[in-house]
Order: C-alpha cells, then structure tokens, then sequence
C-alpha cells in the first residue's frame, strides 16, 4: 500500500504563483495567504478528474470547490 502524504502550501488568492510552505502575508500585496492542499498522487491534469471553480465576472478568484465569489457573490463556475 503507498503511504504518500498529501502536500501542502499556501498562496495568495490575488497572486496564484505566490507559494509558500508556511501561512503568512502575500509579498506582493500584503494579503494573508490561504492553505492549499494537494492530494497525495495529484498530478495536477485534470483529465483525472481535478477541477478547478472561478468566477466569471472575477477570472483571478479560483477554487478547488464550488461556491461564491468573494468579490460579487455569484456561483462559481468550473475552470475550461
């Protein structure tokens, strides 16, 4: 059985490169970066079924789930 952890980083919701391994302020704007959370034996194609939500009126604003924009409350979408 593979025992592989699951990793995890943490990012600026306004500046998706911005990755850190502990939490703290966004260097470029000064945001508190959010936990991020890769499942052990992701690999980030999402032909394997990894989807990522966005808004539409606020393409920056990503998720790894559904729900609201932060910005103007509408029902994010899943990323084409």
């Amino acid at each position: 059985m593979d025992m592989q952890k699951d990793s995890v980083y943490y990012t600026c919701t306004m500046h998706p490169n911005v990755k850190l391994d502990k939490p703290g302020k966004c260097p470029e704007c000064g945001m508190d970066l959010v936990k991020k959370t890769v499942k052990a034996g992701a690999t980030g194609n999402k032909s394997e079924g990894l989807i990522s939500y966005t808004c539409t009126m606020h393409p920056e604003v990503t998720s790894d789930k559904p729900g609201k924009c932060p910005k103007c409350g509408m029902d994010l979408v899943p990323k084409k």
